[in-house]
């Protein structure tokens, strides 16, 4: 059977199978698998560590339900599955997975658990090394007593996660003679996202109606987990309706909010209604910060102390690019220096250009008095008083002119 098993993965993938512990296969009512010491090696990389190794795995598979076209997978434990990738994901990369008959065998699993799995990502130029590391995950459909409960606990880049829940079991996923049901909680240090709906298609990404809730007590905390140092902002929440298909779905009912007493408030709502084209975008932006110490992270120092920043907006999509327009905002630091802008922002790609393409903004600053306004000017002005001035600022980022 070892050597069935090794002639099978050349076949089926790029991958040379070894196997160092036990490989023991028994047939009785049922098929028990059992191995340990596994390893995937490509045969053109023999000076790299295996991209996948698996400490055990055992497996029992029911035999009569294949006659039935139904592959029920009784148990199956895996212990130490570690996989280990450099650089980022593309339609050349070696493919795992060999081709499946869907339609004539369908996969049931009663229970699985998985133990010190390990997903390592190194990273390229500019990219940061990912682990994700599940101490353990399992999936029990407890006797058939109603959707199979989801369980599991790991680390993401030294962060603790759980996710919890029930699901859908997998004869649903494949059949879709109902609706596939969802409700799971995920929860990394204290942000917590919840999903509860159903899915009519999974496997052809069909027909997702889902509730999306998200709450994070301080917005601070979840933006650490991506390496940005920020002072507290406030609690963040999102609650949104996802509906469509894979290829167009659309985000309703969205309201987005960061709070923080009556010092911070800022709100996002509206609708998105083609995820993929972002055809029809209409969200409402409003900000009101008070918080002079989150303002003074926000500002340049020659600002002074920035006091009070509001901002009204929308973002929309226009000719297949979104832009923040209607733009109201008003910035006033502890000198008395008023400086409001009018417009709107026209937005890039942010994977593959600047987030702001062009900016066309009016523009008017009044001070109180001359000596306010010199850190923005020169300190040769004279004091003349009061000072009221206009402009408009456009143009594409890389070439703005001043009028």
């Amino acid at each position: 059977y070892k050597r069935l098993a090794v002639w099978g993965a050349a076949q089926l993938t790029d991958y040379r199978l070894v196997v160092e512990g036990v490989f023991e296969v028994v047939w009785s009512q049922d098929l028990s698998f059992t191995a340990s010491g596994i390893r995937l090696e490509a045969p053109d990389d023999d000076n790299q560590p295996a991209p996948v190794t698996i400490r055990s795995i055992h497996t029992r598979i029911a035999l009569t339900p294949l006659l039935k076209g139904i592959l029920l997978v009784k148990n199956l434990e895996i212990e130490g599955l570690h996989l280990k990738y450099t650089g980022g994901l593309s339609a050349t990369d070696r493919d795992f997975r060999p081709g499946w008959p869907w339609n004539l065998i369908t996969p049931v699993v009663e229970h699985v658990l998985l133990e010190d799995l390990q997903l390592h990502v190194k990273g390229t130029e500019g990219v940061n090394d990912r682990q994700i590391i599940v101490q353990q995950l399992r999936l029990d459909d407890i006797q058939d007593g109603g959707p199979p409960l989801l369980q599991g606990n790991g680390r993401l880049n030294a962060h603790d996660f759980r996710i919890d829940g029930r699901m859908g079991g997998t004869y649903a996923f494949f059949k879709a003679s109902h609706p596939f049901p969802i409700d799971l909680t995920f929860t990394i240090t204290d942000l917590q996202t919840t999903l509860k709906g159903t899915i009519d298609h999974p496997v052809d990404g069909r027909g997702f109606d889902l509730k999306i809730s998200v709450e994070e007590q301080e917005l601070a905390n979840l933006l650490r987990l991506f390496e940005h140092d920020v002072p507290p902002l406030g609690r963040f929440t999102i609650l949104a309706t996802l509906r469509g298909d894979i290829d167009a779905l659309h985000l309703s009912d969205l309201d987005l909010m960061v709070s923080n007493g009556s010092t911070i408030q800022m709100d996002a709502r509206g609708a998105l209604p083609n995820l993929a084209t972002g055809e029809g975008a209409d969200v409402k932006i409003t900000q009101n910060i008070e918080n002079a110490s989150l303002l003074t992270w926000f500002f340049p120092e020659d600002w002074d102390r920035v006091e009070a920043f509001h901002l009204n907006a929308a973002l929309r999509n226009v000719d297949g690019q979104y832009v923040i327009d209607n733009i109201d905002a008003r910035i006033a630091n502890e000198k008395g220096i008023v400086f409001e802008a009018g417009g709107k922002l026209t937005l890039g790609n942010p994977l593959k250009e600047l987030l702001v393409a062009s900016i066309d903004l009016d523009l008017d600053l009044a001070s109180p008095d001359t000596a306010a306004i010199k850190p923005f000017l020169t300190d040769a002005i004279p004091e003349i008083g009061g000072v009221v001035a206009q402009a408009r600022l456009v143009g594409p980022i890389d070439h703005l002119a001043l009028e």
